[in-house]
């Protein structure tokens, strides 16, 4: 949930409107709390040009200098972007237009209670305009049609779908490691796969539904199964997941809710 939260964020805290476009080519940052520097071969429609980031608040103000200068500001950002005390990005890129596309080769996000990293990341949605806010123009497109995958995942996190997932299979996550997670949704469905390198290794494999109320900002996830090999492992992950709870995430098995808003 949480790297998905990476590409629905950075893309929905630029604007909220309908004929948004946004179009990023091979931006690479490098942050220390509370200023970043980067560079990317295209931002918008601005070719060749350097970005510098500032904090304020749980925002990002992007200044992009080029040909043109302009301003964009990231709103609302993730926990583990504004809490970060250093963040690298290695290639990221992005079309938002008719549809999603997001790619990122390599992202480090460092702070003082987690270390997350992601590897050869990507994301393709479709894009539900019939809504108004771009976070729910996105999230309703993905629930339609998405396909989802990252190479390699590491967290030290407590809270989340995959930190449950790391807890129950290994209780010292001390040497898990999640690699090959490939997520993908057809018309609220989603089915998702990854391979677990702990004490006993092996692949993870979970299916359910996913539904998004628009108006109040709940993901509904039912999770008919989750498997580790042969064995179902599903209850031992609710019962992590229900310690895990928050203002923002609830759990009532089957069901997980999440509050976006």
């Amino acid at each position: 949930m949480k790297k998905l939260a990476f590409s629905f964020l950075f893309i929905s805290g630029f604007a909220m409107a309908n004929d948004l476009q946004v179009a990023v080519k091979n931006f690479n940052f490098t942050y220390t709390d509370p200023h970043g520097e980067g560079s990317a071969a295209s931002f918008s429609r601005m070719a060749g040009v350097q970005v510098s980031v500032d904090k304020v608040d749980k925002d990002f103000n992007l200044l992009v200098t080029g040909a043109e200068t302009a301003e964009f500001t990231l709103k609302d950002a993730p926990g583990f972007m504004t809490e970060a005390q250093t963040m690298i990005v290695r290639d990221f890129n992005l079309d938002f237009g008719a549809r999603t596309s997001l790619s990122l080769l390599q992202g480090t996000f460092n702070s003082k209670d987690d270390s997350m990293k992601l590897d050869n990341l990507s994301l393709n949605c479709d894009r539900k305009v019939a809504h108004e806010e771009v976070m729910d123009q996105l999230i309703g497109g993905c629930i339609q049609k998405m396909t989802f995958k990252t190479s390699k995942f590491s967290s030290q996190a407590e809270e989340g779908v995959m930190e449950a997932l790391s807890s129950a299979l290994d209780n010292t996550k001390a040497s898990l490691g999640i690699n090959s997670v490939a997520l993908n949704a057809t018309n609220g469905k989603f089915d998702l796969a990854a391979e677990v390198k702990a004490q006993i290794s092996g692949k993870v494999k979970a299916n359910g539904n996913v539904s998004y109320n628009a108006t109040t900002g709940l993901l509904t996830l039912q999770i008919s199964e989750i498997k580790f090999g042969l064995f179902s492992v599903r209850g031992k992950v609710f019962e992590e997941l229900k310690m895990k709870e928050s203002e923002k995430l609830k759990v009532r098995e089957p069901y997980v809710y999440y509050s976006v808003k």
